[in-house]
């Protein structure tokens, strides 16, 4: 009777044990996360030495995916990309965050807004994002 009953105990430890380390692993508290597919596209659009219509199309394609998922530290490191720029990128990167932005990005959009004078159609569209940002 002791044999069967050790038996039934080291099972239940072993399962407990591979159900415990086969669990997925959670980032810490407070990390935040980007999905794999905004993480690759964020990767091209990042990239200096791709060329400007393949940054283009991969911010037009993120801006698809923020339309199905909500992930704002997305659009943060977007405007961390636009903060130096004057350019069809930081254009783009306007765009998306005038569609997709919320109240938190006004500062940053403020602090663009006052690093110069910024060509034309930028300076509406980014008018426009800080409008639409406000306005959530």
């Amino acid at each position: 009777m002791t044999r069967v009953f050790w038996a039934w105990a080291l099972l239940i430890v072993v399962v407990t044990l591979v159900v415990w380390f086969a669990r997925p692993e959670r980032p810490p508290q407070g990390t935040i996360t980007v999905s794999e597919e905004a993480e690759s596209l964020l990767r091209v659009i990042e990239n200096n030495e791709a060329s400007f219509a393949n940054r283009v199309k991969a911010i037009r394609s993120l801006n698809q995916v923020l339309t199905i998922r909500n992930e704002p530290a997305v659009l943060n490191i977007l405007m961390d990309v636009a903060s130096d720029r004057a350019d069809v990128i930081a254009f783009e990167i306007l765009v998306t965050v005038k569609e997709h932005g919320d109240s938190s990005l006004v500062p940053k959009l403020h602090s663009y807004a006052g690093g110069g004078i910024l060509p034309g159609r930028i300076n509406t569209v980014l008018a426009d994002a800080i409008e639409a940002c406000e306005a959530r």
